[in-house]
């Protein structure tokens, strides 16, 4: 995810908030079929699931790919192009210098060793 160093700490408040949200909704539409016997008593609630991914799938058609996943790939003009379409244009910030950050950040990771235990059977190389 590419956000700026202010913005990462609004992230994870943005994904309680909507999970806490969820969960409200879902606790008010159960809470007024409790009462219904016959199937639109379940029915209902699994429908109404399939009411978010119908209106997010087509908008991931918009969404910019991931600086630092590019970076990763090795796809550094995509990831500048990807840098340019997130950044607000009047920031006076040089998206080369947000691109020399990532790829900085990138060694960094990659030199250094993982410290949690069993993480190094995700990493992506077989010994």
């Amino acid at each position: 995810m590419f956000c700026s160093r202010t913005g990462r700490s609004t992230v994870p408040l943005l994904l309680i908030y909507h999970l806490s949200s969820g969960q409200l909704i879902s606790a008010g539409v159960l809470r007024g079929l409790v009462h219904r016997e016959d199937q639109w008593g379940y029915r209902i609630p699994f429908a109404l699931q399939w009411v978010w991914p119908a209106f997010l799938i087509p908008l991931l058609y918009f969404v910019p790919e991931s600086p630092y996943h590019l970076v990763r790939r090795g796809q550094l003009e995509e990831a500048e192009r990807s840098i340019r379409r997130l950044q607000n244009p009047k920031s006076g910030i040089e998206p080369k210098q947000v691109l020399a950050q990532i790829v900085y950040t990138n060694n960094l990771e990659e030199r250094k060793p993982s410290s949690l235990p069993g993480c190094g059977s995700f990493s992506p190389s077989v010994h």
